[in-house]
């Protein structure tokens, strides 16, 4: 099974914010990819980390990758503060 880690961080925001503000606008894009089969969010005081787990037999393409890396690169300018 393929995988990819995200690890965000945004300083002074509370997990509530974290999960609401930060985490779930890069859920909602990340599950636009093709292959994306579930995704694992933590949201804690000034960090989110999530795992982008692809569908069984799913080979991660440099494609795929290349969307997760679009799909974060998209929120760069709304988190800042």
């Amino acid at each position: 099974m393929a995988t990819v880690s995200i690890s965000v961080s945004y300083t002074g925001a509370d997990p509530q914010t974290m999960a609401d503000q930060v985490a779930k606008p890069i859920e909602n894009t990340l599950t636009t990819i093709s292959g994306v089969n579930h995704i694992t969010t933590n949201a804690s005081q000034g960090t989110a980390q999530m795992t982008v787990e692809f569908a069984t037999r799913f080979r991660l393409s440099r494609r795929s990758r290349m969307c997760v890396i679009r799909s974060m690169r998209s929120f760069r300018g709304c988190l800042v503060a």
